[in-house]
């Protein structure tokens, strides 16, 4: 059931009002009011419905212990603009202080800009018949009460109808009666609801769920002692609904404690096809006695809402779920506006989407365990996906997200995956502790992306392809077969590595300008290859220990390649390194020649390039073919 507005209130006055005067309950506290410029308590005990053309539907009760010190009885409803409305009354019966218990409830709905309070008394004062009143009050304070009222704003798509009776009926026998309820309507959308050939139901002119309320109010037609017990119960095209059963005693006469008053009062929801008819039955129970009791004009109505036209709202949505144990979904598509999503402890196999969302979308998710999806497509900007704790196949996307975009996720153990694509600018991605298995990839971000990686143990494939400018990745701890890949950056790109420790491939290619990348203790099967690098590459390579290979290719300016404590098996090769033609007194070649042991070849042409190897041990070999601007030599 969704509505616009809700206004939730209490009392517990002990005061139980009697004699022939309704009087109002008083002591009323908010327990909630989520907007005064439509519903809002004043003076403790009035209401007030504030908006035109909107619906309400309003639900009170009342209850008091300690009032049967006498037979007698209360009628209760609501007074609408100062007049008790006599198709929203309730009746309950006091028998001694055996069975001094009283209370009831009692719904309708209103229209527009209205004062609402709830009412108690004894009933009118006793002369003719029909009657329903009483001779006496009993007690007129409990020893507890404890009374509500609730009063929701119907969204505007809401349709639905508020009948009344216009005519006098007999309920004393065992058949069952319809109830002439539909026969003067004071609201009815016919989209849903029609009228028909009767005065005792209406219409259904289309397949849906409908809630219905009905008060069927009445009293003893003579002075006779006979008891009455009779229930109603609504039909759904001509069959009873025994689900909505309700009634009640009443006593009759009993000297100078007599009590004339009955009321039955319904409130359930059903579900109706096109064409079916609605209405409501009544009558006593075939082993009581009759009464006789009437139901008295005007005083039997009844209410229905489609609950199908109850849609969700566009606006303001919020969505918050705790302790989704299983096969939870939750999903808000084209949302306009202030979108919250936060979802806790959600254990298996919970999906939480949100699309086509204009603006200003939070995402966020805590503890969850296992196969988590958190989706976010089409975000036009300040979208923030938040993921903690994520422990197992936890996919995290966000596509198309045109601005300010950040995805964080800490303490991610396995399997997991956080994808940002088509992310236009300032773009971060940050991930902490990943264990096993983890992908971050970001794809034709368009500049000033970030991703950072720490403590990646193993299996981890960073990738970032097509990025615009300034673009930052950086691993430390990456201890097994880790792959970072950058491919046609702009500018600024930095690649920095530490603590890399066994088969792993740093891959940087068609970087235009400003490249570096640092490689540090390296130990073993590691590959860093730079290619169609155009100027100003620097390759910084300490403590390779062994199986190393540094290669830079189509290199064309300032080309420095430093190894240091090169043991085992290292190949470091520069080929076809353009530069311009020095003049003959520039040409030069020098390779320092200290703590060269075991197969070393060192051969080199032309000019300007300085290649220093110290404690190379075995088996190293350093190549490097130059060729002039103008003139291509190439030796093997």
């Amino acid at each position: 059931l969704y509505y616009n507005n809700v206004g939730l209130y209490s009392s517990t006055q002990a005061a139980c009002g009697g004699g022939t005067t309704p009087s109002t309950i008083a002591g009323f506290t908010s327990v909630t009011q989520s907007d005064t410029s439509s519903i809002e308590l004043s003076s403790g005990q009035t209401v007030t419905t504030k908006v035109s053309g909107k619906r309400y539907l309003l639900l009170g009760s009342q209850y008091w212990q300690g009032i049967g010190s006498a037979r007698s009885q209360r009628w209760m409803g609501f007074s609408v603009n100062g007049s008790l409305q006599n198709d929203v009354r309730a009746n309950s019966y006091a028998r001694n202080s055996a069975n001094a218990d009283i209370g009831e409830f009692f719904s309708t709905i209103v229209e527009g800009s209205n004062t609402v309070e709830s009412q108690v008394f004894r009933g009118e004062a006793l002369g003719t018949f029909p009657a329903t009143g009483a001779d006496v009050d009993g007690n007129t304070t409990g020893s507890n009460a404890n009374h509500s009222i609730a009063v929701l704003e119907l969204n505007d798509s809401a349709e639905v109808f508020r009948s009344v009776s216009n005519t006098q009926q007999n309920v004393s026998g065992t058949a069952r009666t319809p109830v002439a309820v539909t026969a003067s309507n004071s609201l009815l959308d016919t989209s849903s609801f029609s009228t028909n050939a009767t005065t005792t139901t209406l219409t259904a002119n289309d397949d849906f769920d409908v809630l219905l309320g009905a008060n069927l109010s009445g009293g003893y037609t003579s002075s006779s002692g006979s008891r009455y017990t009779g229930f109603a119960q609504f039909t759904i095209d001509g069959v009873e609904q025994t689900s909505s059963r309700a009634g009640d005693f009443a006593r009759g006469s009993q000297g100078s404690q007599s009590t004339f008053g009955y009321s039955a009062n319904l409130l359930s929801s059903h579900t109706v096809a096109d064409t079916e008819t609605l209405g409501v039955n009544i009558g006593r129970l075939s082993s009581g006695q009759a009464g006789p009791v009437n139901l008295l004009s005007g005083y039997s109505g009844m209410w229905g809402v489609n609950l199908d036209t109850l849609e969700d709202s566009t606006t303001n949505v919020e969505v918050d779920t705790q302790d989704l144990s299983s096969n939870t979904e939750l999903t808000d598509r084209s949302l306009t506006s202030s979108v919250s999503l936060s979802t806790s402890d959600i254990e298996t196999s919970t999906e939480v989407s949100s699309r086509t969302i204009s603006g200003s979308v939070s995402l966020s998710i805590d503890s969850l365990s296992s196969l988590t999806s958190v989706q976010d497509r089409s975000l036009s900007s300040s979208t923030s996906v938040s993921t903690e704790d994520l422990t197992v196949l936890t996919s995290v996307s966000g596509r198309s997200v045109s601005a300010s975009s950040s995805v964080v996720t800490s303490d991610i153990l396995s399997a997991t995956e956080v994808d940002a694509r088509s992310i236009s600018s300032v773009a971060s991605i940050s991930t902490s502790d990943i264990n096993s298995t983890t992908e971050v990839s970001d794809k034709s971000l368009g500049g000033n992306i970030s991703v950072t990686l720490d403590s990646v143990e193993i299996v981890t494939d960073v990738g970032s392809r097509s990025l615009g400018g300034s673009t930052s990745v950086d691993v430390l701890d990456l201890t097994a077969s880790t792959s970072v890949e950058s491919r046609t950056l702009s500018s600024g790109f930095e690649l920095s590595r530490e603590d890399l420790d066994s088969s792993t491939s740093v891959l940087s290619i068609s970087l235009t300008v400003d490249t570096a990348v640092s490689l540090e203790s390296l130990e073993s099967d590691t590959d860093v290859q730079d290619r169609g690098i155009l100027l100003e590459v620097s390759l910084d390579t300490s403590d390779l220990s062994s199986e190393t290979q540094v290669s830079d290719r189509a290199l064309s300016s300032s080309v420095v390649i430093s190894t240091e404590d090169l043991q085992s098996q290292t190949d470091v090769e520069d080929r076809v390194i353009i530069l311009p033609i020095p003049t003959p007194s520039e040409r030069c070649f020098s390779v320092p020649s200290e703590s060269r042991t075991g197969s070393v070849a060192l051969e080199s042409r032309v000019f300007k390039v300085d290649i220093s190897a110290r404690d190379l041990t075995v088996d190293t070999r350093t190549r490097v073919f130059l060729v002039p601007t103008r003139t291509r030599m190439f030796k093997t």
